[in-house]
């Protein structure tokens, strides 16, 4: 069986990104099988957990967007140089996930996919998670000799990071002002040679 990687996620960044970048990373023989909202139904019956991400190869089925995005680090160099430095990007990604989670109301509400009062949903709900989670993530990235949120260089702590921070500067602006080491993070991480050619092509599609 071939042992070429499937990557099963819909037509948008948000969960799958990240995912994404890792395997272009790898310089890996891989397919980008985005599933519509149209065939989810039917194509949930045979889906790890019935939800997605999920990266498929030698048969296997593996769930889990952070568990995907570990296991493919680890694989191609971007877990952390060691177990000390691979638990500290654990924590900055397991942070982020709660920064997406307490955001995603924010997104809907701006985008229109969710009744609300737009104003409110921002000061209640989204600017505590940002003002926590992202004044934490200016802090590593300012005393960074290398720049990212690892000393040693990049990791898949930044693919996840740069990746959703796209959809929050296009929701809040004023966020490349008030956090000028996460807008210039998003630079860097887009520089890297082996995702740049693919960043610059990929277009615009929804998150």
């Amino acid at each position: 069986m071939s042992s070429k990687f499937v990557l099963y996620y819909f037509n948008g960044r948000a969960a799958g990104e990240a995912a994404r970048l890792l395997l272009i990373y790898g310089g890996e023989t891989w397919e980008d099988h985005r599933v519509s909202f149209a065939e989810w139904s039917e194509f949930k019956k045979n889906a790890p957990f019935e939800k997605l991400p999920y990266l498929e190869f030698d048969g296997i089925k593996l769930p889990e967007s952070y568990a995907i995005n570990r296991y493919l680090a680890k694989k191609y160099g971007l877990a952390g140089k060691d177990d000390l430095e691979q638990a500290r990007v654990d924590a900055i990604a397991d942070l982020h996930k709660d920064f997406f989670m307490d955001s995603r109301e924010f997104s809907r509400v701006s985008s229109g996919k969710q009744a609300g009062d737009k104003e409110k949903v921002r000061q209640e709900s989204f600017e505590p998670i940002v003002k926590r989670c992202y004044g934490v993530f200016n802090d590593i990235l300012k005393k960074s000799p290398s720049g990212f949120f690892a000393d040693s260089g990049l990791t898949w702590a930044d693919f996840v990071v740069s990746q959703w921070y796209i959809r929050m500067k296009e929701i809040a602006p004023d966020l490349a002002e008030r956090y000028p080491e996460i807008d210039k993070h998003l630079d860097r991480v887009h520089n890297v040679p082996q995702i740049k050619d693919y960043v610059a092509k990929r277009g615009s599609f929804p998150f």
